[in-house]
């Protein structure tokens, strides 16, 4: 799965770090980007 978004202010993106693989596209040095994590805990094995 390939997801490119065309970002607008208050977007978010979520993801499953246990499933998936993430990269990022460059971007203008004048933007500001913020980056936040969370975890779950107790989480059960995906699979």
């Amino acid at each position: 799965m390939w997801n490119r978004a065309e970002w607008q202010v208050g977007d978010l993106l979520l993801w499953d770090n246990r499933c998936s693989m993430h990269a990022r596209t460059d971007f203008p040095e004048t933007e500001r980007r913020l980056l936040l994590r969370t975890t779950v805990q107790g989480d059960a094995k995906p699979f």
